[in-house]
């Protein structure tokens, strides 16, 4: 998925499948890299009193109606800000 603005505010409330088209959940914001600000992961919201899952958003493909998860979930749950720490990060993609 293209991580352009406008992409991005659109994917609030969109349904999230893994790769094997399983539902995840919806995107309920957009988690940003501390140093730059810049959006790195989709927070997906398993259900309504689930928990929150990280999506890489590098690996969320973009179908016109839902979006794909090409990337295996590294993060059990969302932290609770918005954006990652650099170790936070390093351990996702480890």
């Amino acid at each position: 998925m293209e991580a352009d603005f406008i992409k991005l505010v659109r994917a609030k409330g969109e349904r999230v499948l893994d790769r094997d088209g399983n539902q995840i959940g919806q995107v309920s914001q957009v988690a940003t890299e501390p140093e730059t600000l810049s959006p790195r992961w989709l927070v997906v919201r398993t259900s309504a009193v689930g928990r929150s899952r990280l999506v890489p958003i590098d690996g969320a493909v973009d179908d016109g109606e839902v979006l794909r998860s090409r990337s295996p979930l590294r993060s059990p749950t969302a932290p609770h800000s918005t954006s990652t720490t650099t170790e936070r990060r390093d351990s996702l993609y480890s």
